[in-house]
């Protein structure tokens, strides 16, 4: 099978084979059934993403982006201006809205609980948009610290499992998860609703 070394910034290097298998798969056959960190998770996502090509590849399977394009699920490492942000999540999972030069859009799916995603990324695959605004944020690209990984869209309904948000306050002490998610439960139904937008 045909070898090939990708370096991407932000990411480990790595060699990749040709096949395709899922992120969930990889990591659930590398914890071997142990329970795992979201530090874990982290890091070995980031070792499985430089095997991803960047800017290149089929749209079925995932490819390493510098810069994000509407209408996709994305990875990635972020670090916040903590100015008038109580908490944020340095390991997005992103559904990108809207895109321009200096800064884009996302609905970041963490901030939602899990059982609560699959019906959002299930509507996304049917070109509809129904997100909480609660988990819409706006992410400027120069804080922005590694590629994107644009996750196949046969990956979305695993990637929601994935327990990799890192959700730290404006001294970058970790905030709980559950704590985000109940202030999105708590005014769910306030809806961004639309059609999807792709853009190649």
């Amino acid at each position: 099978m045909a070898k090939k070394t990708f370096k991407a910034r932000g990411f480990a290097n790595t060699t990749a084979t040709t096949s395709y298998v899922t992120l969930f798969d990889k990591l659930k056959q590398s914890a071997g059934g142990s329970k795992k960190s979201s530090a874990w998770f982290q890091r070995t996502i980031k070792e499985y993403a430089s095997e991803y090509k960047v800017e290149e590849g089929d749209i079925q399977e995932n490819v390493l982006l510098k810069d994000p394009l509407v209408g996709y699920l994305y990875m990635f490492e972020y670090k916040a201006k903590m100015r008038y942000l109580p908490y944020y999540d340095k390991f997005p999972l992103a559904y990108v809205i809207k895109d321009t030069a200096e800064y884009f859009w996302a609905a970041n799916l963490h901030y939602i609980e899990p059982k609560k995603r699959l019906k959002i990324v299930t509507d996304l695959a049917k070109n509809k948009i129904s997100i909480p605004k609660k988990c819409v944020n706006k992410y400027l690209k120069d804080h922005v610290q590694s590629y994107y990984l644009k996750l196949s869209e046969k990956e979305w309904d695993t990637s929601i499992f994935i327990p990799v948000e890192n959700f730290v306050n404006y001294r970058q002490v970790p905030y709980d998860s559950e704590l985000v998610w109940k202030e999105t439960n708590d005014d769910y139904y306030n809806m961004l609703k639309g059609s999807r937008k792709v853009e190649n």
